[in-house]
This record gives structure tokens, C-alpha cells and sequence, in this order.
């Protein structure tokens, strides 16, 4: 069925283009109004005053985690809005950042916020729920974008543009089954997330314990002997090497690699962006190096080889570590070291462990040096980094409660961007009718 034939069938063209013919469409400023503090009301007769500033105002829940109370003497400016209201960031980068959100959790009826918020408050004829997910629509917010006013760096969204804004309108019953849906997706995302940062918690405490105690049991923990060492407690039965000897330190190749984006030039080069700050590799974007011959042996990476970040304009980077386990032909970039383990005394897999507790603990971004621009733990800082080396079995043990762990996030992470992308597929559907919410059958 051609466009054309939906248009004239089910759908009616409008400014928005085609929505279903029930559907109305007309500027947000005749559904909503801005919220204005009431004539007469006296704060001074209440002893604390709900505030939100713009850093509780989050980019992707709907409503806030917290707030402050603030005495009235202390408020000094700020935006009056009602429980319930919807709150949209202005400012930049606030307002490209997504901040948004429809605050219910107060102690009473009215609340305070940052200046830089327009309160929308409901008149009727829209949810304000339905108006928070349109207006979450990527198309929506280039539009208001587009319109903002001021400096660059510090620009606005004048009031006009919002209240000048078309968006479209279902009959009111369906806005709320719309944003029922969106809701549901929603929560179920944010659940996911809250076990993420759950299991990234337990995962700190766990390295905590296990580069402390090694992989005993919670409560044999106190018996346990520990000695001092410079890097905290360890078991007493565990020795500490310096890293220099356990492993082959290499400089990556020195290559300007931002522009070298054609695949056929070479193999991929690996940089500090690939390597994420838990350790995993992120291959989204890649660059591309002709290893020199005489450089094949040195540059080219074997699987069990770790790459280190030792420079970084950003000191919590430095340090950051991957351990590579891909097939094909890869090497690496000059900001980045490669460790290749040479002595039978310590796995791999447990040195990355290791060094990313290392990390976790701050002792790279504690004991690096600082150039001009950079942070930095070169090679010759990197191979005096000291290594607590259990038994070979623990080893093995610590890196294989850890790997589960991480599994554990993966797995999640991967159920959080399928929860976003059916997110991100029925707000685009739903708010222009190609999907209806009575095919979802979901209930008022």
C-alpha cells in the first residue's frame, strides 16, 4: 500500500505530515501553560520549600531521585512549579543532553527549580506524560534546537518557541495508553539499569576481597594471615614482583591515526578510544595502519596481550586496560603499551584483573607524572608496578570470578540497548500513529 493510499484511507496529511485522522495538531502553547507562582501565596509560612536544581534533573528518567529542601530566606531565584508539572531543561547543553523531567515525588503541592527550566503545567487537553516522550522525539528537539537563542555555548529555548511548538494530539484516552506503553519500556530499562550498577558495586567489593583475601569465602576472611606491602594487604603466602619482569613492555606505533579511516590501508590500530574504562574493547571506530615489515614482530598483537593507556589528557584514562583476545591482524598506538606475559608465574587473564583493580583503586592516577597537557605512566613507570601474584590455581580462580561478573554487566548491557532501540523504534511509531496502541492491546 502506497502513502498516498494510507493518507487517504486511514491517515490525513497534516503540518506534522500524515497522523491518523482522529488525531489533532496544534501548538503546545494551547495545551499546556508555564507555570506562575499564585498571587497571595506566602512563603514565609512554610519552614522548608522543595528545590531541584539542573543537576538532579536527569536526561533519561521521568521523574527526579531527589531534591533539596531549602528554607524560604534561602531560595533567592528561581522557577516556581507545581507538583506534577513537567520541568525542560533550556540552557545548553542541559537541553541537548535530554534533562527533563514531570516531578510528583514532593513533600507538597509546589516546588522551586533552577532558572533555567520552563515549568509546562497541564490544562486538559494533553497528559503531560504523553507531552514528556514527545518531546523526547530526536526529530522534536533538533526542531526546538534549531530555534535557541543566545551565544554560542550558552544559548536558550526562547518561551515562544515551546509555546509555538505543533505537536500532534490523540484523543486524550490514547495519549495515555501511548505513554503507558513508553512507560512500561521504560521502567523495565531503568530496572536493568539499577542491576547494572548493582552488579558493578558487588564486582568493586568483590576485587576488593579477592586482591585482599584471595578467592576464600567471605567469612574465613578474618583468618586469613596478611602481610604489609606497598600496594595494601595481601595473603602472606602471595609474592609481590614488579611488573617488568613478568612481562614484554612495547611502545605502539607512531602513527597520526585520526585520519587513517580506509580499511584498505592497513590493519586496524588500536588507540585509547578503543579501550573502555572497564577494560572492555570497543571496536566502533576504528582506524587503519600499514605495519612496516621490519615492525610486523614488535607492532602486531598476539591474543593474551594487554594494552595499557599510559597517556591520556584525562588522568581518570590513564591506566585504563584490555585484555585483546580477537583473531586477525591488529596492533596499537603509541599512547598505548603493550604487556605480553613471559613468565610462567602469572596469567594473563589474572594480570588484567589485577591491573584493573589497580585502577579501580586510583593507584595509576595517584602515581602518574603530568606533562603539559598529559597525564602519564610510561614504560619505565609501568614496569615497576608492583604485582601481587598468588598461587597459579587462585590466579586462575580470581579471573574467572571476575570474568563472571563481567559477564553478568555484559549480559544487562546488552538487555539495556535492546530496551533502548524498541524505546527509540515505538516513540517514533506511536507519536505518529503507524503503530496504535489498540494493535498493542494495552488496557487505560
Amino acid at each position: 500500500m502506497t502513502d498516498a493510499a494510507v493518507v487517504s484511507e486511514e491517515f490525513k496529511m497534516t503540518e506534522l505530515g500524515p497522523l491518523p485522522k482522529e488525531w489533532e495538531v496544534g501548538p503546545l502553547g494551547e495545551v499546556i501553560s508555564f507555570a506562575r507562582k499564585p498571587h497571595g501565596l506566602d512563603l514565609s509560612s512554610y519552614a522548608e520549600i522543595p528545590f531541584v536544581p539542573m543537576e538532579y534533573i536527569p536526561d533519561s528518567q521521568v521523574d527526579i531521585s531527589h531534591y533539596d529542601l531549602k528554607k524560604p530566606t534561602e531560595l533567592g531565584s528561581g522557577t516556581f512549579f507545581y507538583k506534577g508539572d513537567l520541568l525542560v531543561a533550556k540552557i545548553t547543553p542541559s537541553f541537548e543532553n535530554g534533562k527533563q523531567c514531570i516531578v510528583d515525588n514532593l513533600p507538597c503541592d509546589f516546588g522551586y527549580a533552577t532558572t533555567e527550566v520552563w515549568p509546562l503545567h497541564k490544562t486538559g487537553r494533553a497528559d503531560l506524560l504523553f507531552l514528556f516522550y514527545y518531546l523526547k522525539r530526536k526529530e522534536v528537539r533538533v526542531d526546538i534546537a534549531a530555534k535557541m537563542e543566545g551565544s554560542t555555548g550558552r544559548q536558550r529555548v526562547p518561551k515562544n518557541v515551546l509555546e509555538t511548538l505543533l505537536v500532534s494530539l490523540p484523543p486524550l484516552l490514547e495519549q495515555k495508553k501511548i505513554a503507558a506503553v513508553l512507560s512500561t519500556v521504560q521502567e523495565a530499562k531503568e530496572k536493568t539499569e539499577a542491576v547494572i550498577k548493582t552488579t558493578r558495586e558487588l564486582k568493586k567489593s568483590l576485587m576488593k576481597h579477592l586482591f585482599t583475601y584471595g578467592p576464600v569465602p567471605l567469612e574465613e576472611a578474618g583468618n586469613i594471615p596478611l602481610k604489609e606491602t606497598e600496594i595494601g594487604l595481601v595473603p602472606e603466602g602471595w609474592e609481590v614482583a614488579e611488573l617488568g619482569k613478568l612481562v614484554d613492555i612495547v611502545y605502539g606505533a607512531q602513527a597520526a591515526v585520526a585520519n587513517l579511516v580506509d580499511p584498505s590501508s592497513g590493519i586496524p590500530i588500536l588507540t585509547n578510544i578503543n579501550i573502555g574504562n572497564d577494560g572492555a574493547l570497543d571496536l566502533s571506530t576504528l582506524r587503519y595502519y600499514e605495519v612496516p615489515e621490519s615492525k610486523r614482530s614488535r607492532l602486531l598483537l598476539e591474543r593474551g596481550d594487554l594494552l595499557f593507556n599510559w597517556r591520556s589528557g584525562s588522568p581518570s584514562h590513564v591506566g585504563k586496560t584490555a585484555l585483546f583476545n580477537l583473531d586477525g591482524e591488529y596492533t596499537f598506538a603509541s599512547f598505548i603499551l603493550r604487556f605480553r606475559v613471559l613468565s610462567d608465574s602469572v596469567l594473563n587473564s589474572y594480570l588484567f584483573r589485577y591491573l584493573s583493580h589497580l585502577k579501580a583503586r586510583g593507584f595509576f592516577a595517584s602515581n602518574r607524572m603530568q606533562s603539559s597537557v598529559n597525564s602519564v605512566f610510561n614504560a619505565s613507570l609501568a614496569a615497576r608496578i608492583p604485582v601481587a601474584l598468588p598461587g597459579y590455581s587462585e590466579q586462575r580462580e580470581i579471573a574467572f570470578m571476575l570474568t563472571a561478573a563481567d559477564r553478568k554487566i555484559q549480559s544487562e548491557e546488552n538487555k539495556k540497548k535492546a530496551m533502548e532501540e524498541l524505546f527509540r523504534t515505538l516513540l517514533g511509531n506511536l507519536m505518529t500513529g503507524r503503530i496504535r496502541v489498540a494493535q498493542l492491546e494495552v488496557g487505560a
